[in-house]
């Protein structure tokens, strides 16, 4: 649970091994400190200019395409049985409401564009902090009570904007209910923001609303996803950024003890499948807001018993065909097509645990469902800070 003392860090990791998992055995000491480490040891910064040409052009041309079509309303997506209900990408399944609704969460965008925006020139980096501001501005990511996490104004986050479906939607107003609450996961999308655009005093204007998201999930006292610690992660580096260290280290402990039990792998996506999935749903919610210091835990702590549930997930009797847009239904039953809570998991699992190469990774990028996926935009990322491959390769055009 999430309120056993670090002292217990131990005796957790010994319950894990039994449980088959691959832990090294280590002295208390020795299991904080690791644990510790990767909430505040950052991923370190790539050069941009480093990064491939073709995947820089690819990213810059979907960037371009939001500026362009300005703000970009959810996408309603229905695939089959499974959008009998909503799937929110926050852990939270809603109301009936006829559709699997994405990118409804306005922390998505501002992480998405935050991680996109050391990768841009500099006018482009001033278009997008000014599209970003606008953002928060109409759609608070942590504001409770307000834009995207009340009623009515919650409906306006579904219809309002430029809609990225290729179909017409019915002429009728979209509800979720109960509205959702701003999830934890938004405290790391801040963090991101406000390192790479320099925004710190975004963070301390609404340090009311960020420590307010972070009381809503210590409430609900269970063990954390692996999302979950990355948004505990986020917390305490702000809190560190603020100059609270007192906070800093409740959080920064919390997600120890979140990594402490998440090397029982399985009962991680136990907990994730419950909270998000359905009979009829395939979705990989297990690495669903994966962040690169979650996964390099992973890959350190359980990469065999992840990569097994990988290789298990994307064999020829279940989904082969896993990275593409549009697939067809490969894992979950009376749906026509699979969502993109299939692709965008496996893709950051290979990129963030396994540490697959820039080449590995570039087999599987695909193409975007529509303008503004941001789980396309992700994956460009992710890319382009995976390593290198030791030998050259020649790519005769850049991704369309």
């Amino acid at each position: 649970m999430m309120k056993r003392p670090l002292a217990k860090l131990v005796s957790i990791v010994a319950i894990a091994m039994l449980a088959g998992n691959t832990v090294q055995p280590r002295d208390q000491h020795c299991v904080a400190a690791d644990f510790l480490n990767y909430v505040w040891q950052e991923q370190p910064a790539m050069d941009p200019a480093g990064a491939p040409v073709d995947l820089r052009q690819a990213l810059v041309g979907e960037v371009s395409r939001m500026l362009f079509l300005g703000h970009l309303a959810p996408m309603h997506l229905v695939k089959g049985i499974a959008s009998q209900q909503a799937i929110l990408p926050w852990g939270n399944r809603a109301g009936t409401t006829g559709a699997e609704w994405l990118w409804v969460n306005p922390g998505e965008v501002v992480y998405t564009l935050s991680l996109a925006y050391p990768f841009l020139s500099g006018d482009m980096k001033t278009a997008v902090k000014a599209y970003l501001d606008e953002e928060m501005r109409r759609f608070p990511p942590v504001k409770r009570g307000a834009g995207c996490w009340a009623y009515p104004s919650y409906t306006n986050c579904l219809s309002q904007g430029t809609r990225r479906e290729a179909y017409d939607l019915p002429d009728s107003d979209f509800n979720v209910w109960p509205v959702p609450t701003p999830p934890v996961e938004n405290l790391y999308f801040l963090w991101v923001y406000a390192k790479n655009t320099g925004d710190w005093a975004y963070i301390a204007n609404n340090w009311s609303d960020i420590l307010a998201v972070y009381s809503d999930y210590k409430a609900l006292d269970r063990t954390p996803t692996y999302g979950e610690i990355g948004g505990l992660i986020g917390m305490a580096r702000l809190a560190k950024a603020q100059n609270i260290p007192s906070l800093a280290d409740e959080a920064a402990s919390l997600a120890a003890q979140g990594m402490a039990s998440g090397v029982d792998f399985d009962s991680i996506v136990k907990n994730a499948n419950t909270l998000n999935g359905s009979l009829h749903e395939e979705g990989v919610f297990v690495f669903v807001n994966l962040t690169p210091e979650v996964g390099r835990y992973l890959g350190d702590n359980v990469q065999a018993r992840t990569k097994a549930y990988l290789d298990n997930l994307t064999s020829i009797g279940r989904m082969p065909n896993w990275y593409q847009s549009r697939a067809e239904s490969q894992g979950g039953g009376e749906n026509e097509y699979s969502s993109p809570y299939v692709s965008w998991p496996i893709f950051m699992a290979n990129a963030y645990v396994l540490r697959q190469s820039q080449f590995a990774l570039r087999k599987y990028l695909d193409i975007p469902w529509c303008a503004g996926d941001l789980y396309y935009i992700q994956k460009l990322v992710a890319t382009m800070e995976a390593p290198s491959p030791s030998f050259s390769v020649f790519f005769p055009s850049a991704v369309k």
